[in-house]
């Protein structure tokens, strides 16, 4: 049995960005592996193609380190990131999938809705996981881009409430460094780990933002994870592992 871990977590009132902040702090050797920085707001934070990530109190801003390691290393760092979420939400009692590449997604209500997102990046050799969940609030659809693939939600909204996010994100750490170390195998098990996690499965998606893989089928249906970490598409008696990309629902 993994013996509890008690990573260190700096704590931060309103700051631009947690991720910035994490790699002055690494780069300083203040930030350890599965260190983090957790803020109340931020006022510069960013999501996936760096679009601006709205940051009131409330809710979860927060980067992790991670270990200089594959799968972490690779194309695949957010979607294996994602699998120690999904577990370690898991363990706090709280269900939730992977909408590739790297959205955190509750299925509990009519609609799947976005409840987090994660962000990769590496600058020198350190690897940050930049973490956003909705605890109480999340946004207007008003506020959304026209071309969202899914509404959002939050905890709250979910029936998880009086959650503080300080305690949240210490225990969603601990359990997330658990999940990691359940297996000396991570960086070729987390596919397997994830596939029955994926929104979709076994239905029909159409894949977006395929660039130098255009040639490749823009639609079918989402057979799981490859053992590579890319997603596996089925079209016509055929099966290809994708890398990159992200997927809507046909």
């Amino acid at each position: 049995m993994t013996e509890p871990c008690h990573p260190l977590i700096w704590h931060f009132g309103q700051i631009g960005s947690s991720l910035d902040v994490a790699y002055t702090l690494a780069k300083r050797g203040l930030l350890a592996p599965f260190d983090s920085v957790f803020c109340i707001s931020q006022t510069a934070g960013r999501g996936q193609m760096r679009r601006n990530w709205t940051s009131p109190p409330g809710n979860i801003y927060a980067s992790l380190r991670l270990p200089y390691d594959p799968p972490f290393t690779t194309d695949y760092a957010a979607p294996a990131t994602g699998c120690l979420l999904i577990c370690a939400l898991q363990a706090l009692g709280i269900s939730a999938k992977i909408k590739w590449p790297n959205d955190l997604v509750s299925e509990e209500q009519k609609t799947p809705a976005k409840l987090g997102g994660i962000l990769l990046e590496e600058r020198g050799g350190i690897v940050l996981a930049g973490i956003g969940i909705n605890l109480c609030s999340c946004p207007d659809p008003a506020s959304l881009r026209q071309d969202h693939v899914l509404p959002a939600t939050s905890l709250s909204a979910l029936g998880f409430s009086d959650l503080l996010p300080q305690k949240f994100w210490q225990a969603l750490v601990i359990e997330t460094i658990k999940a990691y170390k359940e297996t000396d195998t991570f960086a070729v098990s987390w596919p397997k780990r994830l596939s029955p996690f994926l929104l979709w499965l076994g239905e029909r998606v159409e894949v977006e933002r395929l660039g130098e893989a255009s040639a490749l089928p823009c639609s079918g249906l989402l057979r799981g994870l490859g053992p590579n970490g890319g997603f596996l598409l089925a079209q016509n008696g055929t099966v290809r592992e994708i890398i990159g990309s992200s997927l809507r629902r046909c």
